[in-house]
C-alpha cells in the first residue's frame, strides 16, 4: 500500500472564520499549516519557504488571489512543483477565464466542503504515481491512422499540446459551478484525443469520470480526478514534445 503524503501548506485567507476552519481542517488531516491575511504576505513567506501546496482566497486586501499569482509568475522565486488551490465564491464561466495560465491546479468554491478539500489535498501531494511513466504517449496509433503523414503528426500533436490544458481548465470551471451536463460533454469529447496519442492512462480516469457523471454518482470526487488526469496530461506533453522532435528530425532530415 503506497504511503500518505503529508505537505507544507500555505494558507491566505482573510475572513478569521474561514482562516480557522481550513486551519483546523488541514492540519488534522497531518499536514504543516501556514496562515496569511493577503497577498503580500504569500509573496514574503514564499521568498523564505518552500511550499507543496498554496491555497489562496480570491478576494483579499493588499493584493487578491490574481495579482498574488501574477506576481508570482513576474519573479518571485517560488518552488515551480507547488500547486494552488484557488478559493472563490465567482460562478460565472466566462469570469473564471480570466484565470487560465495562472499555474491554478484547481478552484474549490466556497463555503469549503470537506470531503472535496481533503480528497484535493491527497490527490495533489499523492500525484507522483504517473511522474516519470515509461511510455506515458506512444505515436504508434497516430502513426497508423495517418497512415505515417508526418506533417501531418506534428500537427496533431500541437492540437493536443495547445488543447488540452484549456480542456482541464474548462473541466475545472465546471466543477466550480456544479455545470455537470457541460463536464460530461467535455469528458466524452476529449476522450478520444488522449486515444490517438496513445495516453493509456485516461482510460480508467475519464471513464470513470463520464460513468460517475451520468449517475449523479460522488461528485465529490469529480475535481480529482480531473487533477489526475492534468497529471498525467502534463507528463504525456513531455514525452509527445521528444517524440515530436524526433519526427520533425525526420521531416528536416
Amino acid at each position: 500500500m503506497k504511503e500518505e503524503s503529508y505537505g507544507k501548506i500555505l494558507i491566505a485567507e482573510d475572513n478569521v472564520m474561514t482562516q480557522k476552519l481550513l486551519g483546523s481542517i488541514i492540519s488534522n488531516l497531518g499536514h504543516e499549516v501556514t496562515m496569511v491575511s493577503d497577498g503580500m504576505e504569500v509573496l514574503e513567506k514564499l521568498t523564505l519557504h518552500k511550499y507543496d501546496i498554496l491555497v489562496l482566497d480570491f478576494q483579499m486586501p493588499v493584493l487578491n488571489g490574481m495579482e498574488t499569482l501574477k506576481m508570482i509568475e513576474n519573479g518571485v522565486n517560488v518552488d515551480t512543483n507547488m500547486h494552488v488551490i484557488m478559493l472563490t465564491g465567482e460562478t460565472n464561466h466566462e469570469k473564471l477565464t480570466q484565470f487560465e495560465g495562472l499555474g491554478i491546479s484547481c478552484f474549490l468554491k466556497k463555503p469549503i466542503q470537506y470531503d472535496i478539500l481533503s480528497r484535493t489535498i491527497k490527490q495533489l501531494l499523492n500525484n507522483d504515481q504517473y511522474i516519470g511513466v515509461k511510455n506515458a504517449a506512444s505515436t504508434s496509433y497516430l502513426q497508423r491512422i495517418t497512415n505515417s503523414n508526418k506533417d501531418l503528426m506534428v500537427e496533431l500533436i500541437d492540437v493536443f499540446i495547445d488543447e488540452s490544458p484549456k480542456n482541464l481548465h474548462l473541466m475545472k470551471s465546471y466543477c466550480l459551478i456544479e455545470d455537470w451536463v457541460s463536464l460530461q460533454k467535455l469528458v466524452h469529447k476529449v476522450k478520444a484525443n488522449y486515444s490517438y496519442v496513445g495516453i493509456k492512462a485516461h482510460e480508467v480516469i475519464l471513464g470513470e469520470l463520464e460513468i460517475f457523471i451520468s449517475r449523479n454518482l460522488y461528485p465529490e470526487s469529480y475535481l480529482p480526478k480531473i487533477i489526475e488526469l492534468e497529471i498525467v496530461t502534463k507528463n504525456a506533453i513531455s514525452a509527445l514534445k521528444k517524440k515530436k522532435s524526433v519526427i520533425v528530425n525526420k521531416i528536416n532530415g
